[in-house]
């Protein structure tokens, strides 16, 4: 009589594993056979798909690792290299190019600044800022359309170029489709003439133009802020602080001296 083959594993195991220790295993044998992917193309969901076939489709680059992804056992919508277990992807060059222009800040156009510091500075300059003002855009058309004009000597003299300026904004052809603003410039010009003209012996009109800035201003926010990408703020500089801080002691001072 042939003897009895050792077993395989120790004496302590029974000859066949118990019933349910078998269903575990086949129970997990067959959800790693079951396990389907389901995937986001083109905005709508695909699938399910086996896991050969996500290789398949990944080398074929029907879909890619950073596309959203779903399997069993995930609570949510993932990206497939979770879903997978592998690494993310690598960004690309392109990817990272766009990803920088994406967060980069263009430049505003024309003298992009905030309401508050428009109506602020006006006030506290006496009036100065508004020259300012005119001078800062006319500087802004030149530089961006090579005009032969000298931006400071229309700043200095912005009696004169107010009309020209607010109706080069109002009509500028380099801003797109965006509808025109209704503001008048004529009327506008005619107040802002009168109130600094009126300021030179009362400083308080002078103080106020703001108020006729402020149609094309706004036309000037929304033109930056109607950007897929709107810019910030035009910076503060040191024009500014001269209007806001010196141009007025050096007006007491004049007038002081006048007297």
């Amino acid at each position: 009589m042939s003897a009895k083959p050792p077993r395989p594993f120790p004496a302590w195991l029974p000859d066949r594993p118990p019933s349910i220790l078998r269903t575990t295993c086949f129970a997990a044998l067959t959800q790693m056979k079951e396990f389907l992917i389901y995937v986001v193309k083109a905005g709508e969901k695909a699938g399910p798909f086996t896991h050969e076939q996500i290789q398949a489709m990944l080398a074929s680059s029907e879909v890619s690792l950073g596309d959203s992804a779903w399997a069993s056992g995930h609570d949510s919508w993932k990206p497939l290299h979770v879903i997978l277990g592998v690494s993310p992807p690598e960004p690309t060059a392109k990817t990272t190019a766009d990803h920088s222009a994406s967060t980069t800040k263009p430049e505003p156009a024309y003298f992009y600044i905030s309401t508050a510091r428009l109506i602020f500075m006006t006030i506290i300059s006496l009036g100065v800022f508004s020259s300012y003002w005119v001078y800062k855009n006319w500087r802004y058309i030149k530089e961006r359309d090579g005009l032969d004009i000298s931006p400071f000597w229309r700043g200095w003299f912005a009696l004169f170029n107010f009309h020209s300026l607010l109706k080069y904004i109002k009509e500028d052809p380099k801003l797109g489709q965006r509808a025109r603003p209704a503001y008048s410039s004529g009327w506008l010009t005619f107040g802002f003439i009168a109130f600094t003209l009126c300021g030179n012996q009362l400083v308080l009109p002078s103080m106020l133009t703001f108020m006729f800035i402020l149609p094309a201003h706004n036309h000037i926010s929304s033109i930056n802020q109607a950007s897929a990408n709107p810019p910030d703020f035009s910076p503060w500089s040191f024009g500014q602080v001269f209007c806001g801080f010196f141009a007025p002691v050096l007006i007491f001072i004049i007038i002081a001296g006048s007297r």
